[in-house]
């Protein structure tokens, strides 16, 4: 048992003691369904909560265990949408971001991010043209307004595949919040 565990009175994995606004108190509150105050999913409050918690992780790798038969099938769920074509044109994530179709081209200005290279270790990012920090399911709603696809909702189950699924790339890499794009 670790010192923090000691002084909030629990063994690791149990869900108790008093909670503030430490980064590991936050975090623990949230897994353990306590609202701690926290906007809605894509609120500035979200996302800046979200982009504090990961900054106290810069420099440190991505750790994803996915190893619980309930990831496992929550990553073929997101791999599944990274595949599945969508919207008036027929395009799916897959399309735009894999190195074997229209990752690392421009299309309309922009140059199309390889997803096997990661995309989520800098999200929360702070996109100058907007001057705004974004989420990763911001981004992903982003995408799909050239596709002709309406948007899910920020706490969409699928969003949360999807993100789950992309961030096994970034598996081992240095977390780097907030990224800057434009």
């Amino acid at each position: 048992m670790g010192a923090k565990d000691r002084e909030y009175g629990h063994q690791p994995g149990e869900c108790g003691g008093r909670f503030g606004l430490a980064v590991y108190e936050i975090v623990e509150s949230k897994a353990c369904g306590f609202d701690v105050g926290r906007g809605a999913v894509e609120s500035a409050e979200d996302v800046d909560l979200t982009m504090r918690i990961k900054m106290a992780s810069n420099g440190l790798p991505v750790a994803v265990d996915t190893r619980s038969p309930a990831a496992r099938a929550a990553l073929a769920r997101g791999k599944a949408l990274f595949d599945k074509r969508v919207g008036e044109r027929n395009h799916s994530c897959a399309d735009c971001h894999t190195p074997e179709r229209g990752a690392n081209k421009f299309l309309g200005g922009r140059l199309l991010a390889d997803v096997t290279t990661g995309l989520t270790r800098h999200f929360p990012t702070w996109r100058t043209s907007q001057n705004d920090a974004w989420d990763m399911r911001r981004r992903m709603q982003w995408c799909m307004t050239p596709l002709g696809m309406n948007m899910l909702a920020a706490d969409s189950i699928e969003y949360a595949e999807l993100e789950l699924y992309l961030t096994q790339f970034d598996i081992g890499k240095p977390m780097s919040v907030p990224g800057i794009r434009h």
